[in-house]
């Protein structure tokens, strides 16, 4: 199901703040339909155990583990494997964390995408996207349980970490990187789609 623009309860003044001004909209002929417990448990499993987020996080680990990042960790397989466990531990508790608070709120964290032909108005909806949700009546709210599950994973691995990259400023960090990467996924997956086309002719 696509998207037209978010049209969404934050305030004005923070959308602007933003700049995503371009991507506030009335959306037009379009129905939406809630998501179901279900719906929402298999979302959690894909983005925690399917094969694109294992994916990304053994690209994510082996990316670091090149530049030794942290250099706590050696650039082996011993020191690949503390960043993969990581990382599955920080995404999935995450997710977890997101789902049982989406289930209180009701509110559908799945990405749609954009109606609009323009690019600078999509990657505008696609960032927007990350910081507002559905909610059961088609509305937008701010996305609560998404950024609920991205700090609470984000300070779950605390203990995890090497001395020094296990404070509370640290975790807040990894937070805010997690918001810049979910919009980064939330373009790619506005554009994909129609990359993939051109790509099969």
């Amino acid at each position: 199901m696509s998207e037209c623009y978010i049209k969404t309860v934050l305030p004005t003044k923070f959308i602007l703040s933003l700049g995503l001004l371009g991507s506030v909209a009335l959306c037009s002929g379009q129905t939406y339909t809630p998501i179901t417990n279900s719906e929402r448990f298999s979302l959690f499993v894909k983005r925690s155990f399917g094969p694109a987020a294992l994916g990304k996080n053994a690209a994510n680990s082996a990316l670091k583990t090149r530049l030794h990042m942290p250099k706590e960790w050696d650039r082996g397989w011993n020191g690949f494997s503390h960043r993969f466990g990581t990382h599955l531990v920080r995404s999935t508790s995450g997710n977890a964390v997101e789902m049982a608070i989406s289930y209180a709120l009701r509110d559908d964290t799945r990405y749609f995408r954009s109606d609009s032909a323009g690019v600078g108005k999509r990657i505008g909806h696609a960032v927007a996207s990350t910081f507002v949700t559905r909610t059961r009546s088609g509305g937008r709210m701010p996305a609560v349980s998404r950024f609920a599950g991205i700090v609470a994973g984000s300070f779950i691995v605390n203990p995890m970490m090497p001395p020094g990259r296990d404070k509370w400023d640290n975790a807040l960090k990894r937070s805010a990187v997690s918001v810049g990467t979910r919009s980064f996924w939330n373009i790619f997956n506005e554009f994909w789609p129609d990359i993939r086309k051109k790509l099969r002719r």
